[in-house]
């Protein structure tokens, strides 16, 4: 169990940074085409909350071409 949470921690560590930099490029992306809120497809489809949305929605290419910067 110890050894589990050292890799966790180490994990958490490694990753903090990279998702910081991925929600920074999310927020930018979603300012620039006018969305104030922003869902993950997978979160929003488990929950039932999200019954339809329209694919032009989808900022995934837009954050990931902000990254490449």
């Amino acid at each position: 169990q110890a050894t589990l949470k050292k890799w966790q921690d180490r994990q958490n560590q490694v990753l903090k940074p990279i998702l910081e930099d991925v929600d920074k490029a999310i927020a930018k992306v979603a300012k620039a085409q006018g969305f104030s809120v922003v869902m993950s497809r997978q979160v929003a489809a488990q929950s039932g909350l999200v019954v339809y949305a329209d694919e032009d929605t989808d900022l995934t290419q837009a954050v990931i071409q902000e990254l490449k910067r």
